[in-house]
């Protein structure tokens, strides 16, 4: 994950006239951290589908460490794999939600986002029990 995804701002270091802004806000540097957990849209698609309140911004400079905090603070509970595949299934669908944006022009609404993660969430505990 150093540096490994092709955010807005990865691209514009390797290709000068490539816009690094959010493709949702606009105002905002797109780094891996700003679209997975700091954009606004992200911040609120982590509200709706975190109890815990690990995954909430919390100023992370990085995706690493940001990652790093929430599984040490996964693992200290004791459904640790259920939380752990919520916040993979969560991750997973804020990257497409954003992928579609960007390359098909596809704008999806919070509640799709958060519903298509809740249902990846259902699907994935239906072939690996809790």
């Amino acid at each position: 994950m150093h540096n490994g995804l092709l955010v807005r701002h990865r691209l514009k270091s390797r290709i000068p006239n490539v816009v690094d802004e959010c493709p949702r806000y606009g105002d905002l540097v797109e780094t891996v951290i700003h679209c997975l957990n700091q954009c606004p849209f992200a911040s609120e698609v982590w509200r709706l589908t975190d109890s815990h309140g690990l995954t909430a911004p919390d100023g992370s400079s990085t995706f690493w460490y940001w990652w790093l905090r929430v599984m040490q603070g996964l693992k200290r509970k004791p459904n640790y794999r259920s939380s752990s595949s919520i916040f993979s299934a969560v991750l997973w669908k804020l990257w497409n939600e954003r992928n579609l944006r960007i390359f098909e022009g596809v704008t999806n609404s919070l509640d799709s986002v958060v519903s298509a993660a809740k249902e990846l969430i259902r699907e994935y505990h239906q072939f690996h029990p809790p």
